[in-house]
């Protein structure tokens, strides 16, 4: 069995290094073409809006105001922030 599997490995490495390289290379593609956008603090987000922090908490309460939760905290995307 160990031949076997030593023989399997000799023939498809060469198969999967091209496989990770081509994974490799779309992704950086995918990345450069879509690039993501800074996410906004509450602070910011009201700094940008000309509001306390708290009105951004209540606009999202309220269903006003879209945001992103990640653990206890909300980012907010640059574009949910136009008014």
């Amino acid at each position: 069995m160990s031949a076997l599997q030593d023989e399997l490995k000799a023939v498809m490495a060469p198969e999967l290094e091209s496989l990770r390289a081509q994974i490799k290379q779309l992704t950086e593609l995918v990345i450069a073409q879509a690039p993501v956008p800074k996410m906004l603090t509450t602070e910011e987000a009201a700094k940008r809006l000309d509001c306390s922090t708290e009105t951004i908490r209540r606009k999202v309460r309220r269903g006003e105001l879209k945001c992103v939760r990640i653990g206890n905290k909300m980012r907010f995307g640059p574009d949910d922030l136009v008014q």
